[in-house]
This record gives structure tokens, C-alpha cells and sequence, in this order.
């Protein structure tokens, strides 16, 4: 009689790993990557392109089958998981997936032509960062230096770094 109370425990100590697959750490626990880079087209070109991209991953993100830890329950209704934050055209767009974290595109738009475009986002959405970056052509650049601070491409004349605000020159007197 005692066997038969411990075979649902047993069983349960079976299954709770399964239950909990996927519960790992959660993307506000962990730091943010950033990527930097410069692309020949205008800023309002680039805004529509990410915004399409942003919609196409929602509507990937909604074709995916909902996972229920308790299916045979009916598990509790799935929340949104996919959300545009805030967007102001043509500069900024954060969105946020509770699997992947918030992701943040700030756009600038460069002198002489192009847009330089930085990603902020956490390693869970790294593989969607590339794949985005991949597809926008890259600009040749002439002229430019080197960042002292972050290695990021700036023009010589350039007072103070626009990635990371590091001051270049010094006041003339």
C-alpha cells in the first residue's frame, strides 16, 4: 500500500525537469550587447526597413506553436510575448520579447550620406541581430579614423565620438 503513495511523487520528481525545460535566465538578468555599423542608405530608408524587419519577426514570433507546461489542463492563457515599445521615426525604435529581452535601434544620420545604425540588445536575440545586420549593405569608408576609446569609425573632424561620447579634440583657445 505504501509503494502505490510513492509512485505519483516518484513520478512527479520524473517530470518536473520537463515541466520547467526552458526556464533559464531571464534577459533582464542579463548585460546588453552593442553593435555599430554604417550603411550608404537614408535614414528614413533604413527606419522602414527595420520597422518591416520588426514585423516580420512579430509575425514569426505569433506563427510559433504556444507551449503549455500543463497541457493537459489547458495551462493558463499565453500573454503577448512580442511588443513595439516606443518608435520615433526616423530615430529610435525599442521593442521587447519576453524570451529575448528589449532591443533598441537608434539611428543617425551621417554627413556626406548614409545612416549609422546601433543595435543595443541581450545575447538571447544575437543570432536575429547578425542575420538583420547581414542584410543591409555596408559603406566603404575614406577618410574616417578610428575611435581612441571604442574602435568605432568617426570622421577627423569630429569634436566628440558619437557612439560613445568620448571627447577627441580639445577646446581651441
Amino acid at each position: 500500500m505504501s509503494t502505490f503513495f510513492l509512485l505519483p511523487l516518484l513520478l512527479l520528481c520524473c517530470l518536473l525537469p520537463l515541466l520547467f525545460r526552458g526556464m533559464g535566465p531571464r534577459p533582464t538578468e542579463v548585460a546588453k550587447e552593442v553593435d555599430v555599423w554604417i550603411t550608404p542608405q537614408k535614414i528614413e530608408d533604413v527606419f522602414d526597413g527595420i520597422s518591416k524587419m520588426v514585423e516580420n519577426w512579430k509575425a514569426e514570433i505569433q506563427a510559433e506553436p504556444k507551449k503549455s507546461l500543463l497541457p493537459f489542463i489547458g495551462g493558463k492563457k499565453e500573454e503577448k510575448r512580442f511588443e513595439v515599445v516606443q518608435s520615433i521615426p526616423p530615430r529610435l525604435l525599442r521593442v521587447f520579447d519576453k524570451r529575448e529581452g528589449e532591443t533598441v535601434f537608434e539611428l543617425t544620420e551621417i554627413e556626406g550620406g548614409g545612416t549609422s545604425i546601433r543595435v543595443s540588445y541581450h545575447p538571447f536575440a544575437k543570432s536575429r541581430i547578425q542575420t538583420f545586420k547581414a542584410q543591409f549593405p555596408a559603406k566603404i569608408l575614406t577618410g574616417w579614423q578610428s575611435c581612441p576609446s571604442c574602435g568605432k569609425p568617426i570622421l577627423p573632424d569630429f569634436v566628440v565620438c558619437p557612439y560613445c561620447s568620448q571627447k577627441l579634440k580639445g577646446e581651441k583657445a
